[in-house]
């Protein structure tokens, strides 16, 4: 026998939990000093057939995570702690960090029957031949103390590691200028993807040099200038653009593999452009990083950011994507997206922000792999029917039902330099659009509206979509969903449904709440037990 379904729901299954925690060994005390060195724990004591491992049983509880996938647009992670024995404080020194480092370290948790003879930890990995079950891959936060007895390791998930700044590369020391530099401290920008009207930082005054994007920390260009604005008047639109040549504006001197371009005049007031970015990507279908190709999806530069971005120790690297996911994910949402960095944003914030343009939400499933998931949108495991035998006996219930939805409005192409104060000979209209941050589109369901007698004025959805057409294509996806009530319903599952993942597609067969005859639904919620081998689901349908 080894971790598989059957095993799971098989009643006489002894469960046990192996955990793989990864320690800074500061002098030395299990190792060599400074090692990273990992401890393993267990709440039944297992050693493997060559004893050369051996978890020792100091567990005394159980990790407890609840991984939830909200309809409003927000993904959440909750985490217990895994609860160690330490009655007489043998293991005080752990709390030391003169000794021992806990903060990032990798954490591996692993259920299994003790009963399994294993050669060695290789072993123990592989599920296909007899090894134990991965539950979750994550990162410890710290470790401290509850209790007098025992010892508390605090665990998040991998997107902890993302929680850093994207760039802090600043552009120092640079140009000529006449009476000394004032922006030494400003953050060199970065652009992922299509963005309109930016303002450049000026670089060097003495040669009229503005840079737009930081090629500084890699080998990659920029893709394209699309067009050089000042106070909203094109002095610069790139030949693939503005067709032409006679009458094309020509106004600076371009360096894409420096990333800045030089004005031939000086400039009558702001100084904006639109600009396609940076010429990396990383290729969902193979996981391997490329230079010099542009890339203007959501998955494609999330993949980009997440491991070639933000602080190099806590980068995911590509055996921490789900390929499949995401290169699904990209075929799917082909959607053009930009955003510019001017600053410390954070990694994770960043990610997220270009997830929710297509309506997603960025995940870490049990196997420590990124995943972007999507209301309404169900994944690729298995289809599951859920019945009545299923569920522990009257603990179904209804835990919310949506909001009817009848219009949506979405707000894409963010003008990313708003003006008020243009030039005279621009027509009106130009002056409109550089006034406005946002251009916007609004769907509406008129039937529905006039059905549930609602409002057609929604609070507009902020994104970083680029054209109008994928807009439209949001807010009618939105419209499409939430046009009727979806009723969530919770339940506490046996073992059978220990192996539901977030994001699954599942038909509810019940005799309450009209469920007879079965309902197509989608999980959101999890919250496993697993050593009571019973788990708390929602399901919305």
């Amino acid at each position: 026998m080894n971790y598989t379904q059957a095993w799971l729901e098989d009643p006489t299954s002894i469960r046990g939990i192996l955990v793989e925690v990864t320690v800074k060994d500061v002098l030395g005390t299990y190792g060599t000093a400074g090692d990273e060195t990992v401890i393993y724990l267990s709440n039944i004591g297992y050693i493997t057939a060559d004893s050369l491992t051996s978890y020792k049983p100091y567990l005394t509880g159980v990790l407890q995570t609840t991984e939830s996938l909200s309809v409003s647009g927000g993904l959440s992670m909750s985490f217990g702690d895994i609860q160690i024995a330490n009655p007489n404080g043998d293991l005080d020194s752990w709390l030391d960090s003169s000794k021992f480092i806990w903060v990032n370290r990798p954490i591996q948790i692993y259920l299994g029957d003790p009963r399994w003879v294993l050669d060695d930890l290789a072993a123990v990995h592989n599920t296909g031949l007899a090894g134990f079950g991965k539950i979750f891959d994550g990162v410890v936060a710290d470790i401290d103390s509850s209790s007098r007895e025992v010892l508390n390791l605090k665990v998040r998930d991998k997107l902890q590691r993302l929680n850093v700044p994207l760039t802090d590369n600043k552009l120092g020391t640079y140009g000529t200028w006449g009476s000394g530099q004032t922006n030494q401290d400003t953050i060199r920008p970065l652009v992922f993807g299509e963005v309109f009207n930016i303002s450049p930082i000026l670089v060097d005054p003495s040669l009229l040099k503005y840079m737009f994007n930081d090629t500084t920390s890699g080998t990659s260009s920029s893709n394209l200038v699309i067009e050089i604005r000042d106070n909203g008047v094109p002095i610069y639109t790139d030949a693939s653009i503005y067709t032409n040549s006679a009458t094309r504006p020509d106004g600076a001197i371009i360096d894409l593999n420096a990333s800045t371009f030089t004005l031939k005049a000086p400039p009558a007031g702001t100084i904006t452009a639109s600009i396609q970015g940076l010429k990396r990507s990383v290729f969902l279908n193979t996981g391997a990083f490329v230079e010099g190709t542009y890339v203007n999806n959501i998955a494609n530069l999330i993949a980009l950011i997440v491991t070639q971005y933000g602080t190099a120790t806590t980068r995911l690297t590509l055996s921490d994507l789900d390929l499949l996911n995401l290169s699904t994910f990209s075929v799917n949402n082909t959607q053009a997206v930009g955003m510019p960095i001017f600053d410390r944003s954070n990694v994770l914030t960043v990610c997220q922000q270009l997830a929710d343009s297509a309506n997603a939400q960025l995940f870490i499933n049990r196997l420590g792999k990124l995943q972007l998931l999507q209301i309404g949108v169900t994944t690729f495991d298995p289809y599951v029917t859920i019945i009545d035998d299923n569920i522990l006996h009257h603990s179904l219930r209804i835990s919310a039902r949506t909001e009817v939805i009848a219009a949506t409005k979405v707000g894409y192409c963010k003008n990313y330099t708003p003006q008020t104060a243009l030039a005279s000979s621009l027509p009106a209209t130009h002056n409109v659009m550089y006034n406005e941050e946002w251009y916007s589109t609004t769907v509406i369901d008129t039937d529905v509206q006039a059905a549930y007698k609602l409002d057609v004025s929604p609070v507009q959805k902020d994104t970083n979509i680029l054209g109008g057409i994928d807009a439209t294509a949001l807010a009618t996806t939105s419209n499409n969903y939430f046009k009727v009530p979806r009723t969530t319903y919770s339940f506490t599952g046996t073992s059978k449904l220990l192996s539901l993942h977030l994001g699954q597609q599942v038909t509810l067969k019940h005799n309450r709440f009209g469920l007879s005859s079965g309902k197509v639904g989608q999980v959101i919620s999890l919250s496993p037990n697993w050593l009571a081998g019973t788990i708390n689901v929602e399901v919305i349908i």
